[in-house]
């Protein structure tokens, strides 16, 4: 959960205002259901790092 929220804190502001207001238990889960775009760009990364991370939660 820190590793989560490491990267919230330094993500682009529409990742962040997207999970702003969810609490542990239902940020996880959206995190864990979210689909992430193809491609190599810094958002794509970071958005499938925060799916891991979720699943492996």
């Amino acid at each position: 959960m820190n590793q989560i929220h490491a990267l919230l804190v330094t993500a682009p502001d529409q990742i962040r205002t997207t999970y702003r207001n969810l609490g542990s238990v239902k940020l996880i889960a959206a995190l864990a259901r979210s689909r992430t775009n193809p491609g190599h760009g810094p958002e794509q990364t970071l958005r499938g790092s925060l799916k891991r991370l979720a699943v492996r939660h």
